[in-house]
């Protein structure tokens, strides 16, 4: 009988994603179309996002003004480059991710907070330089 249990605890953890695999997924969304994989992790309406490039900041509630914000923002992650650096911190309800990349333009670095909303985590803040 505990070896059942045991047998069932150890499935279910298998089937249970961590927090840091959950927020390693916006790294992973990245590679196909940048812009469109952020913009599916973001719900302005529910959660503003801020966009910071060049040192100037936006605050967005809407997803289709955030979309024509982000235009170029996500350049870098088309074409050739490489992801050379990642980071993903989970601290309770909070996540940071920065990714560091580069491509023939030299390395970009783009950070992202993330905060948790029921069952999903939620881009609220993007830094480009």
């Amino acid at each position: 009988m505990v070896l059942g249990i045991a047998g069932i605890s150890i499935a279910a953890d298998a089937l249970t994603v961590s927090d840091e695999e959950a927020v390693e997924g916006l790294v992973d969304a990245l590679t196909d179309d940048a812009s469109e994989g952020v913009l599916s992790w973001t719900d302005p309406s529910e959660r503003p996002v801020s966009l910071q490039v060049d040192g100037r900041t936006h605050r967005y509630d809407d997803l289709d003004a955030l979309a024509r914000a982000m235009g170029g923002v996500f350049d870098v992650f088309h074409g050739d480059y490489e992801v050379v650096q990642r980071s993903v911190d989970v601290d309770g309800d909070r996540a940071d991710v920065a990714v560091r990349t580069r491509s023939r333009d030299g390395l970009t670095d783009t950070r992202f907070r993330l905060v948790r909303a029921g069952d999903r985590w939620l881009v609220t803040r993007i830094v480009a330089s």
